[in-house]
């Protein structure tokens, strides 16, 4: 139904409510156009605070990266390209933190492990020592 069709274009042009405008997109199968025409917003809405927006920009934007580069103008494209790749390389430094923590910590757990294994094997063996001398050769 084109009255419909025409009611989400509406919703689209309402900056205010990101929420609404996203429904809008969602209905509209995020066409490229639509999404197009609404690029500074979409880019603006990459840096936002919120999480959840965030996150969301970024699915929207790469789907209209893998969807429609070509229609994509330069400038706004290398700004996306750009928003995407600090969101993507604050993640993997945010996820390298992670893994060298968890390393570090794995480390120190097994350097005590080994430790505590090599002190044990010592005292078995002085323990055996200890027991084969008080036997002594009969």
């Amino acid at each position: 139904a084109p009255c419909a069709k025409n009611e989400v274009l509406a919703q689209l042009a309402d900056d205010s409510d990101w929420a609404i405008r996203r429904g809008a997109i969602t209905a509209l199968g995020a066409h490229p156009a639509v999404l197009i025409k609404h690029l500074p917003l979409l880019i603006k809405r990459l840096g936002d605070t919120d999480d959840q927006v965030k996150t969301k920009s970024i699915e929207i934007a790469n789907g209209l990266l893998v969807s429609s580069e070509a229609l994509i103008p330069r400038p706004e494209l290398t700004q996306i390209k750009a928003a995407l790749g600090e969101s993507a390389s604050r993640q993997n430094a945010n996820r390298k933190q992670r893994n060298e923590s968890r390393r570090v910590v794995g480390t120190d757990e097994a350097a005590a492990a080994s430790t505590i294994q090599r002190h044990a094997r010592g005292r078995l063996a002085r323990e055996h020592l200890a027991a084969t001398k008080e036997d002594g050769p009969s």
